[in-house]
């Protein structure tokens, strides 16, 4: 019964959608059966959750998502849910999008239940989800949040291929405005950190088409390889990550045609400018893989029976090992590489960095088995990192603090040795305290001798027979600033069992 949101059954919508059954939930609020008692079919209503504090503000969230409702009800493509109709409910105060109710499940299910499918069907997945959200971005929409809750596999002819419909075009953001707040704000994260691009992690106020693209490009490298290109909420280790996943392409996907690799790898570059500008270039792309067809089988015609939008959590359905002896069961004929290159071109310069990183030496010749993928430590093993982190960390702040105790009381004695002794110990212990204090990001050693220049620099300046007093402030200050700056311009990547946040 979904909780409270079965509280809806039996209400009529708009004097027209009596809501039968609760189906699904999606990122913004519930999804229901219902029957349209006008035109006598069944349909599926999405009510939408407009959460504002104001009255005023309210009421302009609600004329957004009513515009940008009527962008995506004028969607018509095979690979997009049609909407019918949208409005507000002014008795129950609801908003609702009115969709065709469609049989079968979404990819996140599928995944779920059966790990990633075959290389030819992966790739018929990819090709006609970027055909969907082409279609909005031609119409000036931004989608925002794509992923495998978002594409929904409609029952089709083909078992083995099934037909895609792209999700929730009609709570997008209209790609010709710009520092508007998003209606996803209010309640929950505006995307799905598991396969947002760069620039939603950084929370850029400027999204664009090549967005959607990034996006896509994750949900495709996961269902070629069985592995997610990135599992960090942090933007610059999701970077990292997905730099190293783009380097392992070739060895986790070794069945992936040339030409499928090539548009992969560019839609997952950091730098927007590099990636295709929209998912109409990157369909271009993938159309050029050998064997896709131009288009796909439509789907058989079904009576109204149950679907729909399963639970689309704000983080992915985990993830599922890929089964080596299928794909190679399912590999598709490469071609030689110079048919390849003829076949796909990448008409955008990649940027500086591209070839180091996401060209191998040998980029798509069979590997054997690809490298495991990075394994969180058990929970166990975690606490006690945690309790022994935790436990030096106040060990070290103890032994800092104790050393300019030191050299204050020395202040306070006139006693230089105690100053000198003060002063000694903490040009080790300040740099320890601010490594510790920023989450090890720097280096401890080039932080030590970052400590030792301040302090004698400023030992050398003021001297030692000045106002111990003075003389303690300076040195204090300079160490400080030294480890910090030192921290900040040697930071590096976090050891393993620190972790990359799980999503």
């Amino acid at each position: 019964m979904y909780g409270i949101a079965g509280l809806l059954n039996g209400r009529v919508l708009g004097g027209r959608y009596r809501i039968e059954a609760i189906v699904g939930r999606g990122g913004m609020g519930a999804v229901y059966r219902a029957a349209d008692e006008r035109l006598g079919r069944a349909v599926a209503v999405k009510v939408i959750g407009i959460v504002a504090h104001e009255p005023r503000e309210h009421e302009r969230l609600q004329a957004r998502f009513l515009r940008e409702a009527r962008a995506a009800a004028g969607l018509h493509h095979p690979n997009v849910v049609s909407v019918y109709d949208f409005g507000a409910d002014p008795e129950l105060g609801l908003d609702y999008l009115v969709m065709e109710l469609l049989r079968g499940e979404d990819l996140a299910s599928r995944l779920a239940r059966s790990g990633p499918p075959p290389m030819h069907t992966a790739l018929s997945i990819l090709r006609q989800a970027a055909r969907g959200l082409a279609a909005g971005h031609r119409a000036g929409l931004v989608h925002r949040d794509v992923k495998p809750g978002n594409l929904f596999m409609e029952e089709s002819d083909h078992a083995d291929e099934p037909h895609v419909r792209v999700l929730d075009f009609g709570i997008a953001q209209v790609a010709g405005e710009e520092g508007t707040t998003q209606l996803t704000e209010y309640g929950r994260a505006p995307f799905s950190p598991a396969y947002a691009s760069p620039e939603q992690m950084r929370g850029d106020d400027r999204i664009v088409p090549a967005s959607d693209v990034f996006s896509l490009g994750a949900v495709g490298y996961y269902l070629v390889t069985g592995y997610r290109p990135f599992t960090s909420t942090d933007p610059e280790r999701m970077c990292t990550e997905a730099m190293e996943a783009a380097r392992l392409l070739a060895g986790r996907a070794p069945g992936l045609p040339r030409v499928a690799a090539d548009a992969l790898l560019t839609a997952l570059e950091l730098d927007p400018r590099a990636r295709f500008a929209d998912c109409t270039e990157f369909a271009e792309a993938l159309s050029r893989v050998p064997g896709s067809a131009p288009t796909v089988p439509r789907p058989r015609a079904v009576e109204s029976t149950v679907t729909v939008t399963a639970p689309s959590a704000p983080f992915a359905a985990p993830v599922v090992p890929r089964a080596r002896a299928p794909l190679a069961a399912a590999v598709s004929v490469e071609p030689d590489e110079d048919q390849a290159t003829q076949m796909f071109a990448p008409e955008r310069p990649r940027p500086a960095y591209a070839p180091a990183v996401y060209a191998p030496a040998q980029p798509y010749a069979p590997a054997g088995e690809p490298p495991a993928a990075p394994r969180r430590p058990g929970v166990m093993r975690r606490f006690a990192y945690a309790l022994w982190d935790f436990t030096l960390t106040l060990a070290v702040m103890g032994l800092f603090a104790g050393a300019w105790v030191v050299a204050g009381r020395g202040v306070m004695d006139e006693d230089m040795r105690l100053v000198v002794a003060g002063i000694g110990s903490a040009v080790l212990l300040t740099p320890m305290a601010v490594h510790r204090l920023t989450g090890r990001r720097g280096r401890l050693g080039l932080g030590i001798a970052g400590s030792i220049l301040a302090t004698g620099a400023a030992v050398y300046y003021i001297g030692l027979r000045t106002d111990p007093a003075v003389l303690v402030g300076a040195v204090f200050g300079a160490q400080v600033i030294a480890s910090f700056i030192m921290a900040r311009l040697t930071r590096l990547r976090r050891s393993v069992l620190d972790g990359p946040v799980e999503v």
